[in-house]
């Protein structure tokens, strides 16, 4: 604890300074003589209790800071006159959105912790800051463009948080601020997340139920998901995105999905309705990156049974989709082949998918192409490689 207390001096001075900000001078040393030198002082005194190394004295630290923090805000609210009043109002909410980053910062290593609050009070990036932890998400889309525009990883810690926010204003304004800006990994996935992930099974969650109690009886609260389909509809754009970065670990993300699809039939349902946009956009994002490592797990995807089978009748020209249609349409490809080749033809239908006539068509193909693959040494993998996956062969 007490190597780590030094971290909590920045936000110490930071909240004194916003909270009072015309006794800033008191920060300087003991000879100011003013009330907010004595809450310093108290400050201080807690803060050492908080090193102890008995419970007792970091309680009473903990007190101690509380009611600090408590006289200060005493103080702020004491104001006379409307003007002044608002200018406290106003103070007191970028308060709340400072509090709110120290919160998030606090789980930073220390000396991450320490470089972000350095870098974060400075007068040009502290609007900012507070805008990105606003609890309008007008506000917090609005510092979107703006901190794309600072180099950086604080900036990049911040616009991470932006990609994640809850709010569709919020994400898509900070993937369109993101369009020229060099993609950390961990904004590669989180967009990933947002292109492909969040249309699977492994997130859609039809309600969050919950239960209240009132005079003794149980009423369930229940919460439908109405973002789902919005945010499947969004994968597109954040396709649209990692298509731009074109971002070199995405074939890790991909690889690892494909495993999890393999190892639960469940997650299969993403080819199983190839004309779907989660279909389309990681069929999109599997022709950009072509990683070598999926072919074992798509050949073992062509090779499950057939558990959807969709015929159709289009122009007098019979039409049939599996869950086998996709996978084989990525291989015939990551094979640099032709899919005419393998009687495989796009169709207007279902706002234009891949099929091909019939299901014997569809198993021909298949034998096909697992023969090619096997020339070139490259089979399905196995049950006991997806449960302890060693590392899929690749192309010669």
């Amino acid at each position: 604890m007490p190597k780590k207390l030094p971290s909590f001096m920045p936000l110490l001075a930071l909240a004194l300074s916003l909270a009072w900000p015309h006794s800033t001078p008191a920060l300087a040393g003991p000879r100011s003589t003013s009330p907010t030198a004595t809450e310093l002082a108290q400050f201080n005194q807690g803060l050492s209790e908080l090193g102890r190394s008995q419970y007792a004295a970091r309680q009473a630290g903990s007190a101690a800071l509380r009611q600090a923090l408590a006289r200060l805000m005493v103080r702020m609210i004491r104001v006379t006159g409307p003007e002044r009043q608002a200018r406290v109002a106003h103070l007191l909410r970028y308060q709340e959105q400072l509090t709110r980053w120290a919160r998030a910062v606090l789980h930073l290593p220390l000396q991450e912790r320490l470089q972000m609050l350095q870098w974060g009070i400075k007068p040009k990036l502290l609007p900012l800051v507070a805008g990105a932890f606003s609890y309008h998400q007008q506000r917090r889309a609005d510092v979107a463009h703006a901190l794309a525009k600072i180099p950086g990883r604080n900036a990049d810690w911040l616009l991470t948080r932006l990609l994640n926010d809850r709010h569709r204003l919020v994400y898509l304004t900070t993937m369109d601020a993101l369009w020229n800006r060099q993609p950390t990994p961990a904004m590669i996935k989180s967009v990933w997340h947002r292109a492909v992930i969040l249309g699977t099974p492994f997130s859609f969650q039809q309600s969050v139920q919950h239960m209240a109690v009132f005079r003794g009886k149980n009423i369930p609260i229940i919460t439908y998901n109405n973002t789902y389909w919005m945010q499947v509809q969004e994968g597109a754009y954040a396709t649209q995105l990692l298509q731009h970065w074109k971002p070199r670990n995405l074939s890790h993300l991909i690889v690892h999905l494909l495993v999890q699809m393999c190892r639960l039939p469940p997650a299969q349902n993403i080819f199983s309705t190839p004309y779907t946009v989660t279909a389309k956009d990681l069929t999109r994002l599997l022709l950009l990156a072509k990683p070598a490592p999926a072919e074992p797990y798509l050949l073992f995807l062509i090779h499950q049974p057939m558990s959807q089978n969709f015929m159709f009748n289009f122009n007098n020209k019979p039409g049939h989709l599996s869950n086998r249609t996709l996978p084989l349409y990525l291989l015939i490809k990551f094979a640099g082949q032709n899919p005419a080749t393998y009687q495989i033809y796009h169709t207007p239908l279902y706002g234009g998918t891949w099929a091909l006539e019939s299901v014997a068509r569809e198993n021909a193909a298949i034998k096909k192409i697992t023969a090619w693959y096997a020339k070139h040494k490259i089979t399905a993998c196995t049950q006991a490689q997806l449960h302890a996956p060693a590392k899929p062969s690749t192309k010669k």
